[in-house]
């Protein structure tokens, strides 16, 4: 099978659906499938295996993502590609993508990688009227696309109102690496509490929240808070922090050094109130690090009590959340939250992806295709 890969807002230093992609395309590849992905063309593109790029225009108010909104190159490039399925990451600027492939009869699944209602109530600019736009993008991909896969139940409640189908409405959870993201053989007996966070440094990720919850715990006991990853916020951050034993460490593409961050850390704070999933998450728990997520998202659907707390945006209520789990010993909570994390792997996503192929696949009769 010949699964072609097509993703917007991907850069070098991308996070979530970056890591989707790369995961998946591995484990394609190990089960015997072919894979092409297809990124906008960014001026940070490094020649990739498998990997083509089309022209990308830079979508404002991003940071500096690209979207590919011409139609007529990648047509092209996926006349040239010959899939036998498209697995499209973006179900905006790409909706009119499904569309066009039925009428070639190539199926197409739309992975659904963020709540772009809410994300536009809350985060768009007001003076930028895209509200109705993105609803009629949702509608186009809900009336042509073959299936949707959605993470987790927050993610899928996106759909509920517009799809009468539910069997177009896939929930497949995402995975984590569980070999790169691993507990840490140092054994942290320290009366410093260590506390990790590792996101884009962006509003939706609430990242004001955590550092919030942490000025609040830091008035308490001993701590320090470790901040992995950018973002337009960062500036504004560091003044909040001021003084306080907060540490930004920056973008860093080395998932050894993130792994090990996270594993010698006690807690990880994911606060974000749209995650449609959280891999942030997941990655803390393989690494054998509790979790305090937002009740809001899809974060709160990964953890359980052993593991994890779901709190409001409540600086004293993520600091309490953060005592109570370093309340439980040690040894018992990083077993606890590596067991809950073995229960998601990318080769059990990429299995439950691959069966929906196979089911869709059988009525492929592709005899060419028309532009």
């Amino acid at each position: 099978m010949h699964i072609v890969q097509i993703a917007n807002f991907v850069k070098a230093d991308s996070g979530g659906i970056r890591r989707c992609l790369s995961q998946l395309q591995t484990e394609y590849r190990r089960r015997g499938h072919r894979v092409t992905t297809v990124l906008p063309q960014t001026g940070d593109c490094l020649p990739e295996p498998d990997t083509a790029h089309v022209k990308g225009s830079v979508v404002p108010f991003t940071g500096g993502y690209r979207a590919i909104v011409a139609r007529r190159p990648l047509r092209d490039l996926i006349s040239r590609l010959h899939p036998d399925i498209v697995e499209l990451s973006d179900k905006t600027t790409l909706s009119w993508v499904p569309e066009w492939l039925a009428r070639q009869g190539i199926p197409s699944v739309v992975i659904s990688h963020e709540r772009t209602d809410i994300v536009v109530s809350r985060y768009a600019p007001k003076f930028v009227p895209i509200g109705g736009l993105v609803t009629r993008f949702r509608s186009h991909v809900t009336e042509h696309a073959d299936a949707i896969v959605c993470a987790s139940r927050f993610a899928a409640a996106e759909f509920a109102e517009s799809n009468d189908d539910s069997r177009q409405i896939r929930l497949i959870p995402l995975g984590v690496d569980l070999e790169g993201f691993r507990p840490s053989d140092e054994r942290r007996e320290n009366e410093t509490l260590s506390i990790v966070m590792c996101g884009r440094l962006s509003p939706e990720k609430q990242t004001n929240v955590a550092v919030r919850g942490f000025m609040e715990l830091a008035a308490r006991r001993p701590a320090h808070l470790t901040i992995i990853g950018d973002g337009p916020l960062r500036a504004e951050l560091e003044t909040l922090a001021g003084n306080l034993p907060i540490t930004f460490v920056g973008y860093l593409s080395s998932t050894q050094e993130i792994a090990r961050i996270i594993a010698t850390s006690d807690v990880a704070l994911n606060l974000g109130p749209i995650e449609t999933f959280g891999l942030a998450t997941l990655e803390a728990l393989a690494c054998g690090v509790p979790v305090v997520v937002s009740n809001e998202g899809g974060s709160r659907e990964i953890i359980d009590d052993d593991c994890g707390r779901a709190v409001p945006s409540d600086p004293h209520m993520v600091a309490d959340a953060i005592e109570d789990l370093v309340s439980m010993p040690l040894d018992w909570r990083r077993r606890a939250a590596r067991a809950r994390a073995e229960r998601f792997s990318w080769g059990t996503t990429a299995e439950s992806l691959l069966s929906l192929y196979g089911e869709l696949c059988p009525s492929l009769t592709r005899t060419g295709l028309t532009l």
